[in-house]
């Protein structure tokens, strides 16, 4: 068996690390498939363990295709030493012939039929980290052709343990921001309100739906070199760039005056639309500097918000019957008014009725209404009719 270096233990740090660069999965592959071949590893994985279902997500595995599938759903119940592997703490090492010994595992149906035919002899597991209800973990294996794991290998393992840590730490970290961000976009392009978000140069940086008909031919803004935002009439823009500078340059100062606004208008219309700027801020996760942007919010008098129909099925998802019925629910009909009113069978208006309390996140019709009459009232106070 190779001898393992202190060179290769050092490169190995690096692969970890160099592996976060990749926003793909390949990265992990490629760290784990070198992590195999430092410890003369056959089938294993790179992994989460989800206690609660029981069963493995990898993040990277050398295992045949279909393995882990076949793994959760019939193999896992038959180890003997799952309930060790499940309950390891971070940074704690599990090997298998500690927890059972081999002429013990030689006799198991699970070896004799499966495990040893795929070359799955001697294990070693860690625990790296835990994060939830579940828990990160590395896994390889050897066929009883080959020694067990050394000590010395044992040992690289655990110097490497506090590296993968770090790194499956900062991995869930740029996953669960990535997430924050597109759960962030999801949500402005729902908005009716044009949303429009730019960096402290003036770049584009953001734009929701409700915002693309204020660029262009018949917009307020047009896109220069490298994203910049122009305003349509050109004199203009001066002022929109001071505005940006202001809240960037100085952010404290704009969130206690809200920022500015500054009114535009189209190529169409001389009526002026009112675009706010204000300051919105961003704390970087790697280097942790915060960059500042400006947000702008249009109100524009010439463009009503879509009817309280539309915002049901924008917001929640519902379908046009689902939002007009949860709609007359609210104005106090009942289901045998709605029926009769719409000519729908007191079935079919009870499950478009379950359905639209699915989409808006509740289970009581009540709350529904609520939900209805909350939005009906925003409107009502931005003077629109509901």
């Amino acid at each position: 068996m190779t001898k393992i270096k202190q060179s290769d233990i050092e490169r190995m740090i690096g692969q970890i690390y160099e592996g976060l660069s990749l926003e793909r999965k390949d990265g992990w592959e490629e760290s784990y498939r070198e992590l195999s071949r430092m410890l003369s590893s056959g089938p294993g994985s790179l992994h989460f363990y989800l206690r609660r279902q029981e069963r493995f997500e990898t993040l990277a595995d050398t295992n045949e295709p279909g393995f882990i599938e076949e793994f959760n759903a019939k193999y896992f119940d038959m180890m003997p030493y799952k309930n060790n592997i499940a309950g390891l703490k971070p940074g704690e090492i599990f090997v298998r012939s500690a927890a059972l010994p081999d002429s013990e595992y030689r006799e198991l149906e699970l070896y004799r039929d499966h495990f040893k035919e795929k070359g799955i002899f001697h294990v070693a597991h860690v625990c790296l980290i835990e994060n939830g209800d579940a828990a990160a973990g590395v896994t390889f294996t050897r066929p009883e052709t080959m020694q067990p794991f050394s000590d010395e290998e044992l040992e690289a393992l655990r110097v490497l343990t506090p590296h993968l840590q770090r790194a499956i730490r900062i991995r869930i970290e740029i996953a669960e921001k990535i997430e924050r961000e597109r759960l962030l976009t999801r949500s402005l392009d729902k908005l009716a309100q044009p949303v429009i978000i730019a960096d402290a140069f003036g770049r584009l940086y953001f734009q929701n739906g409700a915002a693309e008909p204020y660029f262009g031919d018949d917009g307020i803004f047009n896109l220069g070199p490298k994203g910049i935002i122009n305003c349509y009439r050109a004199e203009r823009t001066g002022e929109l760039r001071t505005l940006i500078e202001g809240v960037t340059s100085f952010p404290d100062l704009a969130v206690r005056s809200v920022g500015g606004v500054i009114n535009l208008r189209t190529r169409s219309s001389d009526r002026p639309v009112a675009v706010l700027v204000s300051p919105q801020s961003e704390t970087d996760a790697n280097t942790g500097a915060v960059k500042h942007y400006a947000m702008m919010l249009i109100s524009d008098p010439t463009r009503p918000l879509p009817s309280l129909n539309e915002d049901l099925m924008v917001i929640y998802g519902m379908t046009k019957r689902e939002a007009e019925l949860s709609i007359l629910l609210a104005d106090g009909l009942s289901v045998n008014d709605l029926s009769d009113r719409l000519q729908l069978s007191r079935h079919t208006v009870r499950t478009h009725l379950k359905r639209a309390l699915q989409k808006a996140g509740t289970n009581r019709q009540a709350n529904l209404v609520k939900f209805v009459l909350g939005l009906s009232g925003i409107r009502s106070r931005d003077g629109k009719e509901s």
